[in-house]
């Protein structure tokens, strides 16, 4: 019912540790979370900071929901951050999600994230897929940024799924990014 998790990462003059923990709540659903401490002590320029994470999940037969949030200082740094991907000051995300099989399945996410001296960045979204026999699938996506500099930029997306076995699966849609169309085709399969 319970996990215990340690991280360490060690380059170029980076080293970071954490501690974190998962509990299996019964009814509560997963409870999660970790904080972690890094030194980063780089062409002089020594940063330190924390970065502390806490998230929860919820499963039940027709429906899941759940959230998760990280916050970090200023001079907390990751292996990304070396090579020019900042650790954000804060990211979250909560999703719910229905299953109803005569229906289809349906869901609603909402993203946040905000770097250091930057605008947030927020997206919200929507999805419906359904079975189509044993097969194939049906999906639609929705999604819109909001608030910020891009509050009019949106997506979404209809795809037809098919899996004749074998590990093989082939898909077909189009994708509306703003002003701009794009049609997919693709063909995947498992290797053994």
């Amino acid at each position: 019912r319970f996990t215990v998790e340690l991280q360490g990462e060690h380059s170029d003059g980076l080293a970071k540790g954490g501690l974190g923990g998962m509990w299996l709540a019964g009814p509560l659903g997963t409870l999660w979370a970790s904080a972690a401490y890094s030194d980063d002590g780089n062409a002089g320029r020594r940063a330190q900071g924390a970065q502390y994470v806490v998230g929860h999940r919820l499963a039940r037969r027709h429906f899941v929901l759940g959230g998760s949030a990280a916050w970090a200082e200023r001079g907390y740094r990751d292996l990304a951050a070396l090579h020019g991907s900042p650790v954000p000051r804060v990211s979250a995300s909560a999703y719910a999600g229905v299953n109803g099989a005569r229906f289809g399945n349906f869901g609603v996410h909402y993203f946040h994230l905000r770097h250091h001296d930057e605008h947030a960045a927020r997206h919200v979204g929507a999805w419906w897929s359904r079975s189509l026999g044993t097969q194939a699938a049906l999906g639609v996506s929705f999604g819109r940024n909001i608030g910020g500099d891009r509050h009019d930029d949106w997506r979404g997306a209809i795809t037809l799924t098919w899996t004749p076995g074998r590990g093989t699966t082939h898909g077909t849609g189009v994708r509306r990014e703003g002003a701009e169309t794009r049609w997919l085709l693709s063909t995947q399969r498992v290797a053994p």
